[in-house]
This record gives structure tokens, sequence and C-alpha cells, in this order.
């Protein structure tokens, strides 16, 4: 198992930015934001999967608005709220994401 400390990515997020440190991730499975809602190498983290992917959503990651939007929509984290999983799926579908068209 990777220890790899949110700290680390989020003290990467504030010197890189959001688009080179996805670069980065996607580089390394071990540190994927998606490593944390699957446990993949890190324990499972729901919490702290679902913050990654609002950074990323609030950076314009078109994946990262649709996780975002699903999470609202099955309440997951989040309360259930349609309004808000419209607005991510729309920023998603906006960009060309098929699922959330």
């Amino acid at each position: 198992m990777v220890s790899v400390t949110s700290g680390l990515l989020n003290f990467l997020f504030t010197i890189i930015g959001v688009s080179e440190l996805l670069q980065i991730i996607r580089s390394y499975p071990s540190l994927h934001k998606e490593t944390w809602c699957c446990g993949y190498g890190v324990d499972q983290d729901i919490n702290e999967a679902y913050s990654w992917y609002l950074k990323a959503a609030k950076s314009g990651h078109m994946e990262s608005q649709y996780n975002i939007g699903f999470f609202h929509k099955e309440g997951e984290i989040v309360k259930k709220n349609f309004r808000k999983a419209v607005h991510w799926f729309s920023l998603a579908a906006s960009k060309g994401d098929t699922e959330a068209q």
C-alpha cells in the first residue's frame, strides 16, 4: 500500500495547479484521485475522493464535474440535491461528457 498523504497532494495542488497535478496523478495509478473511491493503493476514503473531485471540478475538469454531479444525485457524502446534480452534469455535458448529457 502506497503511503501518500492528502497534505502532500494539497501542497502540490497549490504549487502547480489542478491541470498539472491531474496529469501527474494519471501518470501514477497509485496517486489517481479515484484511488480513494476504490481503495487502490490507499485506504478507501470516499470523503477524500469527494474533496479531490470537487477541487478538480471547480477548476473545470469535465470528469470530476460529472462525478460531483453523481455524488449529489445519489446522495453520497452529501445530501441528495438534484439541483446541484443538474448544475454539475450540465457543466460536464457542455464540455462533451456524453454520460452527463
